[in-house]
């Protein structure tokens, strides 16, 4: 026999089973209603809220990775691209909308996903960058991001000059003078430094798609599950997919990892 049981602490999953049901919910968008569906024809009778409880405990275990791959990320003189995007949250019987924010190191092959309290502000940007000696910084328009210009000297921001193309992109259709034509000139006017600061040194990206790609995952986990109830649940929403997307840029199997990582949490 074993010498050990296989059940992750805290719930009554065996670690395959909580690495399978993360993968259904995180990668394949699984709702928690069709997990309970797929698991009565096993014979399986389970809540919802056990199958979020058991996923909660499973991410408690993901943080102190989750900060080493943030220092990783991080360190000094990396490159990062940056994106965020809205998500509901249930809070006292209200919907709230509020924001994840997705990080990006293409030279170390790590991404990071950070809900902090769900703002998209400019505090929750300098709460995840500290007193990191980040070279440069790479995001769209938004203007929280022009902090670093102003107070992050040591750091380069840059644009992403496909969402100045696209502005122009939209013009063929409308009158040549117009409300469009003055957006898309005045973001140019604004952001002309940011954009063409991809050519001051060639690991920099022109655009910043790489960080809207690992922003498409939440997307898909907004529209079929609707909401989070709960910020802990959207924290344990980026836990998993700070792994998950991880394991994507590394070219690893993301199911064959949880299952191993979930049995080194078994084994102690």
């Amino acid at each position: 026999e074993p010498d050990y049981i296989d059940v992750v602490p805290g719930t009554h999953a065996s670690a395959d089973f909580l690495a399978h049901l993360a993968f259904n919910h995180f990668v394949l968008n699984v709702p928690y209603y069709r997990e309970m569906y797929r698991l009565s024809d096993h014979k399986m009778s389970l809540s919802r809220m056990t199958l979020v409880n058991w996923l909660a405990k499973g991410a408690a275990f993901t943080s102190a990775l989750i900060e080493r791959l943030k220092d990783r990320a991080m360190v000094k003189d990396s490159i990062l691209n940056c994106d965020e995007t809205w998500c509901k949250v249930k809070m006292n019987r209200h919907f709230l909308k509020k924001y994840v924010w997705c990080l990006v190191n293409k030279e170390q092959k790590i991404v990071i996903y950070c809900y902090e309290d769900g703002s998209r502000g400019r505090k929750v940007l300098k709460g995840i960058l500290k007193d990191r000696q980040v070279k440069a910084l790479q995001s769209d328009g938004y203007n929280v991001y022009m902090y670093i210009d102003k107070e992050q000297v040591d750091t380069e921001h840059l644009c992403c000059l496909a969402h100045a193309r696209a502005k122009f992109v939209l013009l063929p259709s409308h009158p040549p003078r117009g409300e469009l034509m003055d957006k898309a000139v005045n973001y140019l006017q604004v952001f002309w430094k940011q954009l063409f600061a991809y050519l001051n040194d060639g690991r920099y990206d022109i655009d910043n798609s790489i960080a809207e790609r690992f922003i498409r995952p939440l997307a898909g986990e907004r529209k079929n599950s609707l909401f989070f109830v709960g910020s802990r649940m959207a924290n344990v929403s980026a836990a998993y997919h700070t792994l998950l997307s991880t394991c994507r840029m590394n070219g690893l199997s993301a199911l064959e990892y949880l299952k191993k990582f979930f049995h080194e949490i078994v084994k102690g």
